[in-house]
């Protein structure tokens, strides 16, 4: 929740992706169960107005390409950004 008087911008930063993100195996979704359809420049990324709360659902959905291309455990690490 922004609790502050001024509107937040706010990314999930994706510049250090590995194979797993850019095959598709993570999608990210918008409260409103919509897609992120890009990545901005480098991220996942959107306003708060004061009062104002976002929900973002990360999704594993690895296909039978994805699984034999990269096999093993999938994990990714996400840095969250406010400004």
């Amino acid at each position: 929740m922004n609790n502050s008087d001024k509107t937040l911008k706010w990314s999930i930063d994706l510049r250090n992706a590995d194979e797993a993100l850019e095959e598709g195996v993570f999608k990210f979704l918008h409260s409103s169960g919509m897609p992120f359809l890009s990545h901005g420049e480098g991220g996942v990324e959107g306003s708060l107005d004061p009062g104002q709360t976002m929900n973002v659902g990360i999704l594993f959905c690895p296909s039978k390409l994805s699984v034999s291309i990269l096999p093993g455990d999938f994990t990714i690490a996400l840095a969250k950004l406010m400004s």
